[in-house]
């Protein structure tokens, strides 16, 4: 499993317009078949806005990277200063905390 973290700014979109799109663009990724999770992050304190995505593995998320969805992100009016980050995750801890979760609903 590999994971990506997004990160960028809006400029003249508020926290609730953003919302709205991103309740747009959410079954996009949930279609996505190596994507197994994606967290919306947001802070409108720092006007900071992005995603914490898990994938399958690294293959899948440097797809993503070259391919459209994440190229329409430079696109998207208001949307600047985007940045990303990966990194591999420690599947063993991660299944067994992923399995917690999902077993008390959280």
């Amino acid at each position: 499993m590999d994971v990506l973290i997004v990160n960028f700014k809006l400029d003249g979109i508020s926290t609730e317009a953003w919302e709205q799109q991103a309740a747009h663009l959410a079954p996009k990724f949930a279609a996505m078949p190596d994507l197994l999770s994606k967290v919306w992050l947001v802070d409108p304190e720092t006007n900071t806005y992005g995603g914490a995505y898990l994938w399958r593995n690294r293959a899948s998320l440097d797809a993503y990277l070259a391919g459209p969805v994440f190229g329409a992100l430079n696109q998207l009016p208001g949307v600047h200063s985007i940045q990303t980050q990966t990194f591999a995750a420690l599947e063993a801890p991660t299944r067994i905390s992923a399995g917690a979760v999902a077993a008390t609903g959280r």
